[in-house]
């Protein structure tokens, strides 16, 4: 399944949408009745396949995580009806990995709240990148500059990558250079 985010003003309010398109190959007579009754279509391109495009849309003030989240539940809903069991791709794993990250830590804040309004690329005065934490086990590679950890003055840690939106909260350094290794290590081995 291919999934293309898309950003689009209707009736002077932003909305974020996500289209996800579902493309199958396999045309053995029972697969393709079942695709052809949820709505499936026969495309030739350079070869056949069948495809069913889904958008997904969220308003602006509901936030980026809250489309993901819809996106993945469309997504698994698509998975569950098909005739057949499909092993869920490197993108799909990744976004899975990413929104529960984000949605399994008891204490997130928005960017914006560290940040006081600046942009989602500036660093805060008191922030560094992950790389220079007495605590990394493994680099980051090319991309280190973008993975970022701050103390909170409530002594607290954060811990984001340069575009996050949203931001867990940690109870020390070790904790948030964990969390971004992790969250690094998901992605390079992708």
């Amino acid at each position: 399944m291919k999934v293309l985010l898309e950003n689009e003003r209707t009736t002077g309010s932003s909305v974020y949408s996500v289209s996800i398109k579902a493309e199958l190959q396999n045309h053995v007579d029972y697969v393709s009745e079942s695709l052809t009754e949820l709505g499936y279509t026969l495309c030739y391109d350079r070869f056949p396949v069948w495809m069913k495009t889904i958008r997904v849309s969220c308003k602006q003030n509901s936030g980026s995580l809250m489309l993901l989240k819809n996106a993945l539940a469309v997504m698994d809903g698509l998975v569950r009806e098909l005739p057949m069991c499909l092993y869920a791709t490197t993108q799909t794993r990744r976004l899975r990995a990413y929104v529960d990250f984000l949605t399994t830590r008891e204490m997130i804040i928005p960017f914006s709240a560290i940040c006081h309004g600046k942009k989602k690329t500036a660093t805060p005065k008191w922030g560094r990148s992950a790389a220079q934490s007495r605590y990394v086990r493994q680099g980051f590679g090319r991309l280190e500059d973008a993975y970022r950890i701050a103390e909170l003055p409530n002594r607290e840690w954060c811990a984001w990558i340069d575009g996050d939106e949203y931001i867990p909260l940690f109870p020390d350094e070790r904790l948030a250079v964990r969390f971004l290794e992790d969250r690094h290590l998901l992605f390079a081995t992708g």
